[in-house]
C-alpha cells in the first residue's frame, strides 16, 4: 500500500499482492487496526498528502493528485475530518513558517 500512494489499490488486487482472499486481508484489517483496507489505503493517502503540504513544497492540488486523490472538494472535506482544518490551512502555516522560521533560542 505505500508503495501505491498516488493511487487507489483495489482490495482483490491487494489481498492476491499478499497471497491471501479478500475475506482474510479486511479480517486481519478489522482485527489489527479495526478499519477496513481501502479506508486504511486512504488514510495513508491523506496522510501524505498532509506531509506534502507540510513541507511546503508542493500546492494543495499537486498534493493531493501526488496522493492520488484528485477530486478537489471530496479531498478537502476527507482531509478536515480527518485533520480538522482545511488543507489550505496547513498550506497557509507551513508558508509562514518557511517564511518566518521560529527564531534559535539566545
Amino acid at each position: 500500500m505505500l508503495d501505491a500512494l498516488a493511487e487507489p489499490l483495489s482490495m482483490p488486487e491487494v489481498a492476491s499482492r499478499v497471497g491471501a482472499s479478500r475475506r482474510t486481508l479486511e479480517q486481519a484489517f478489522d482485527t489489527c487496526v479495526s478499519v477496513s483496507p481501502a479506508r486504511f489505503h486512504k488514510l495513508l493517502r491523506l496522510n501524505n498528502a498532509r506531509r506534502l503540504i507540510e513541507s511546503g513544497r508542493h500546492s494543495v492540488s499537486r498534493a493531493a493528485s501526488s496522493s492520488g486523490l484528485h477530486h478537489l472538494g471530496r479531498f478537502s472535506g476527507d482531509y478536515h475530518d480527518l485533520f480538522g482544518e482545511l488543507p489550505s490551512e496547513t498550506a497557509l502555516r507551513a508558508r509562514v513558517l518557511i517564511s518566518d522560521p521560529i527564531p534559535a533560542s539566545v
